[in-house]
């Protein structure tokens, strides 16, 4: 893996700024995790970071490459989706275990 920088990354849908001037120096072989409550940028951090999203400003370097305008399927990055069980759908999961 190589290391990655984020510099003075921003992101905003429309007039509404997710991501504000974010500055972050992952090194290689570092373990790293994004903890906050819901809907405080997570998510759209990692999906700039692999491409998902376009960012408003800044710049994402993978290594010493600039990951501007590399698409996603050349970045060489894999994104994991996980989601958590809620109350209202514990019923369901029940239903679905007895079949």
């Amino acid at each position: 893996m190589a290391s990655i920088s984020i510099n003075g990354v921003s992101k905003s849908y429309g007039s509404n700024p997710v991501l504000k001037g974010l500055d972050l120096d992952i090194e290689d072989g570092e373990f790293v995790s994004f903890l906050g409550p819901s809907g405080c940028g997570k998510s759209t951090l990692l999906f700039c970071i692999a491409g998902l999203e376009e960012i408003t400003a800044g710049s994402i370097s993978l290594g010493a490459r600039d990951m501007g305008r590399t698409p996603p399927r050349d970045r060489n990055i894999a994104l994991a989706a996980s989601g958590s069980v809620s109350r209202s759908d514990a019923p369901s999961c029940a239903i679905r275990r007895r079949c």
